[in-house]
């Protein structure tokens, strides 16, 4: 009876209190499943932590193996288990500028078609390096977007490289929803043009919503999901390859580099009632009025 009564005693001296902190020394390292090498390849493999809709496949699109940049040339990712996926990237012709024989990044797809929204997410803290490469291998597109690039040297050399993305950009089976845009625009300088709505939601030009003009307020319902991206811009009827597609945006004031930059695109969330105010001159102006 004594002894049980210590045992007892001594389980209740060693209770942790709920606020206590805890610290766990050395730090849990993630643990990466076993994959091996192939000479002459990148074996890259991801973990999604958030899993993609079912139903849909995860391709690696980009520049690698012969394809270019084409969802009906990009193979799909394998499962492996606990949310792990891998594919072995093939080289493809090396760019004679930068060098780079593959580059690319995970994509939901459907039957082999896919959105350039439903990547991983544009944040490169929500991208974690695991194991294998280096920073050098993750960087951004110039175009607001994480892209992996890898050069003939991690191919020969048979680079593993183990990642973590922390979310999809947005998840393709989510339900669109109608999303009232009311953008305040600077004055033109002179010819004014039809203004109008692109953005992931359409393919990025592909069936751009005219918006509707009353002074200088312009307004449109669109069909989207939280997390795509918008632009707008002034539509021209005859694109030049001086002039183009995408020669009439809004520049906002860098006031840090003093100079103009074009307005980033925007990404939509869970408010469904947005408004851009983008009307101050000295904060802002259309592109074209700056070159005048």
């Amino acid at each position: 009876m004594m002894t049980a009564a210590l045992a007892v005693l001594s389980f209740t001296s060693c209770e942790k209190k709920v606020d206590d902190p805890i610290t766990i020394d050395p730090p849990v390292e993630v643990q990466v499943p076993k994959v091996d090498a192939t000479v002459g390849a990148v074996t890259l493999v991801v973990k999604f932590d958030v899993a993609p809709c079912e139903g849909y496949d995860i391709l690696f699109v980009g520049k690698y193996d012969d394809t270019n940049w084409a969802f009906g040339t990009a193979h799909a990712m394998q499962s492996i288990g606990d949310g792990w996926y891998k594919i072995v990237l093939l080289p493809g012709e090396v760019d004679a500028e930068t060098g780079v024989c593959i580059s690319g990044r995970p994509i939901q797809a459907q039957n082999g078609e896919g959105e350039w929204s439903y990547d991983w997410s544009h944040n490169g803290e929500d991208l974690v390096l695991v194991k294998g490469g280096s920073d050098a291998n993750i960087a951004d597109s110039g175009y607001g977007e994480i892209n992996l690039s890898f050069t003939e040297g991690d191919a020969n050399d048979g680079l593993v490289i183990y990642l973590e993305s922390k979310k999809w950009n947005v998840k393709p089976c989510a339900s669109a929803e109608a999303y009232n845009l009311t953008l305040k625009a600077p004055e033109f300088c002179g010819q004014e043009y039809e203004i109008e709505v692109v953005g992931s939601f359409e393919g990025w030009g592909a069936t751009p919503v005219a918006m509707t003009k009353n002074g200088n307020v312009y307004t449109a319902t669109i069909q989207a999901k939280s997390g795509d991206q918008i632009k707008f811009r002034g539509h021209v009827a005859e694109p030049t390859e001086e002039f183009g597609a995408w020669a009439v945006q809004i520049n906002g004031f860098d006031a840090e580099n003093d100079k103009w930059n074009e307005m980033p695109n925007q990404v939509l969330g869970d408010e469904t009632n947005v408004t851009f105010d983008w009307s101050d001159p000295a904060v802002y102006s259309w592109g074209i009025c700056l070159e005048n």
